[in-house]
C-alpha cells in the first residue's frame, strides 16, 4: 500500500479561539480521566470527555504533542474532534459548561464548511 492510500485520521482540534490543529495523522494519543486512548483509522464512534494533558499524533512521519484542557472527544470512522475550552496553559478549568458548549459551536460554524459541521453533527 502506498502512502497516498494509507488510512488516516482527520484530527481536529478546537478551542473557541481558534482551531489548533486540523489535518491527516496516522494516529492520535487523547488524554482521558481514566488514561491515554488511542485512536487509529476506522476507529469505533465514540464520544469521551477529555482531561487537561498532553495530546500526541503522528503526522507525515513525525510525532507531535499539543497542549490540551478538558473538554469533549468526538471519534468516528475516519475524524477525530477534540474541543476544549479553557486554554491548556491555564491554571483554571472552564467553569461555565453550556458557555462554553455555546462558543465552540460558534467557531465551529465560523472555521468549517456548512457541510462539515453537519457531518461532525451526524456522528
Amino acid at each position: 500500500m502506498s502512502d497516498e492510500e494509507r488510512p488516516v485520521v482527520r484530527l481536529r482540534v478546537i478551542t473557541p479561539e481558534e482551531i489548533v490543529y486540523d489535518g491527516p495523522v496516522d494516529w492520535v494519543q487523547v488524554p482521558l480521566a481514566d488514561g491515554m486512548l488511542g485512536v487509529w483509522p476506522t476507529h469505533a464512534p465514540l464520544v469521551a470527555a477529555t482531561e487537561r494533558g498532553e495530546l500526541e499524533f503522528q503526522a507525515e512521519g513525525q510525532v507531535q504533542r499539543l497542549p490540551v484542557g478538558a473538554g469533549v472527544l468526538c471519534i468516528d470512522g475516519t475524524h477525530c474532534v477534540v474541543m476544549y475550552g479553557a486554554s491548556a496553559r491555564s491554571a483554571e478549568p472552564e467553569r461555565d459548561l453550556e458557555a462554553l458548549a455555546m462558543r465552540l459551536e460558534e467557531t465551529l460554524h465560523e472555521r468549517l464548511t456548512e457541510s462539515e459541521v453537519e457531518e461532525l453533527q451526524r456522528t
